[in-house]
């Protein structure tokens, strides 16, 4: 069994909040499998892997050859199908982001069990399974924008369909209003747990730490059910998870007063000597943070290497 700090914390927070926001932060595989005559194929064996990790998701077609697997992590996949009578059909190369419902169709070839088909599969243009349209920034691409305040939220400014309000601070979502809604109307999710404050008028958020997040989601379109509680928009934030390889990352973020702009309406900058400020106005801004992540080792006691990270 996988286990994960992350998965600890997330199970948590789900007993506070509908079930159904538990599906927000992953992806889903979904498809149908056919032999070279178009016919379907019921009762196939489909197994995802993980490539990070090695975890093994499994499901069985049904009478008309559909299968469908859920609450995948965003990452790199492979996915194979088994049917007495046919090879076994590989498809490797599979990238899932957050929110993706991703069709991946299998056709088998008559032959024996033990012979095998391998293809590289080739990424998707449209989204043909779901009506939510969004735009994916990785986060360690918004990591290195120059956002002022290293808010999350900050990626609607990034997006189409969206409009900045000049009042309201860009700590929650008082200053976005997506696809013509009101700010109220739009949602955030952190790792598929609901991320609103509930009392502030819904307009503030839980704010992650930056070098944490792994990607982040904008979705503008129409919203499927499990984006129920929004009208406008939603913001669906996933963290960085442990892999089979150790992997982190540390930095600083900072900002002095020389480094400070002038505002429009001042005389001085921060740094010049003013009237009862001789040696400038002090102004320092510093942001370290981290992040690591890997297999849980305890050498000569335990190996989690494929299960615990």
């Amino acid at each position: 069994m996988r286990l994960s700090c992350r998965f600890v914390l997330l199970g948590i927070a789900l007993g506070l909040v509908p079930g159904v926001f538990g599906q927000i932060d992953t992806a889903t595989i979904t498809g149908r499998v056919t032999d070279s005559t178009g016919a379907v194929i019921a009762g196939a064996q489909i197994t995802v892997t993980s490539a990070e990790t090695q975890f093994k998701s499994t499901a069985q077609t049904n009478s008309e050859g559909l299968y469908r697997i859920q609450s995948l992590l965003p990452g790199n996949y492979q996915v194979s199908c088994e049917s007495p009578g046919f090879k076994k059909a590989v498809e490797s190369g599979i990238s899932l982001h957050v929110g993706d419902v991703l069709p991946v169709d299998l056709v088998l070839q008559v032959g024996a069990t033990t012979e095998s088909v391998e293809v590289n599969a080739q990424a998707t243009l449209l989204e043909s399974e779901t009506s939510t349209v969004g735009t994916l920034t990785e986060g360690d691409t918004l990591y290195k924008l120059n956002l002022y305040q290293r808010y999350i939220t900050n990626t609607l400014s990034i997006v189409p369909g969206v409009t900045n309000s000049t009042q309201g601070g860009t700590n929650g979502l008082s200053a976005f209003y997506v696809a013509g809604q009101r700010n109220t109307g739009t949602a955030t999710f952190e790792d598929g747990v609901f991320a609103n404050d509930p009392v502030a008028s819904n307009l503030l958020v839980i704010k992650p730490i930056m070098n944490s997040v792994d990607e982040v989601k904008v979705l503008t379109g129409t919203l499927t059910a499990e984006y129920g509680h929004s009208s406008g928009g939603v913001i669906t934030t996933v963290k960085k998870s442990g892999t089979n390889e150790f992997h982190g990352a540390v930095s600083d973020y900072g900002r002095t007063r020389i480094m400070t702009h002038r505002q429009f309406f001042n005389l001085y900058t921060t740094a010049q000597p003013q009237f009862g400020n001789a040696n400038g106005v002090q102004a320092w801004f510093m942001m370290p943070d981290g992040n690591g992540g890997g297999p849980v080792i305890i050498p000569k006691v335990y190996n989690g290497k494929n299960r615990t990270f």
